[in-house]
Order: C-alpha cells, then structure tokens, then sequence
C-alpha cells in the first residue's frame, strides 16, 4: 500500500509539473508598429508612442541617400543591430541632427537604439532595407 501511494505522488507530481510547463512560445503582436519613413528603397518603424515622439522628423533623402533624422533631445551615440541581435555598427552623435548612409546597409532588418545623456534613456526604431 505504502508504494502505491508513493507511485500515485510522483505520477501526480509529473503530471502537474507538465502542466506547469508550457511548450508554446512566447509571441509579440507588432500590430502598434508606427511607420515613420517608408518608401521603395526602406521602412523605418517604432514600437511605442515614446518611440515616435522623440523623432521630430525623418526622411530618407534619395538624392544623398541618406536617411536624416531630427530628434526631441542630443542623441550621444547609436548602436545598430543586424537581424540576429549582433552590433554591426556603434556611432558617437551628440547632436540631436543625425544623418545615416544608406551605403551602410545591406538588404535586410536592423535596429537602432538612439542613447541619450542622462538617465540612461533610449529609443528604437526598426530599420528594413529592400
């Protein structure tokens, strides 16, 4: 009696722990993407209102091919990821006026992380070249 009792424990003990566990991945719905430049050549989007607010303005000039950006506050420096998170690029600013080469850029996603002075604060935006 006492080993089936202690079988029934750890079958019960299995069983909730499987239960506990949860093979579906954890997924992020980007339906609140704000597209702030997009034309032929590439997309540039941000994931918060945060995000959007600090970009005054941007634009990709064709004719520099450059994408220019005007933003709320100095930015000191932004680093760029490839699409499997790997810094590819770190550039010093301190300016709140940026402009980027597209000549940087090979076809594919990155991320732009804009480091402000400070208290540590950041923003990003998502940059997708055709």
């Amino acid at each position: 009696m006492g080993k089936l009792i202690s079988i029934c424990a750890v079958g019960l003990t299995i069983v909730l722990a499987g239960f506990s566990y949860s093979g579906t991945p954890i997924t992020t719905n980007k339906t609140n993407e704000l597209t702030i430049v997009d034309n032929e050549s590439l997309t540039l989007k941000v994931e918060s209102d945060d995000d959007f607010r600090f970009f005054l303005k941007a634009e990709f000039d064709e004719a520099e091919q450059e994408i220019k950006f005007i933003t709320k506050e100095p930015t000191t420096q932004i680093r760029i990821y490839n699409q499997i998170d790997a810094m590819v690029y770190l550039l010093p600013i301190g300016s709140d006026r940026v402009r980027i080469g597209k000549n940087l850029f090979e076809k594919g996603d990155y991320k732009f992380i804009f480091d402000i002075e400070g208290d540590r604060r950041m923003y990003t935006s998502n940059l997708t070249v055709h």
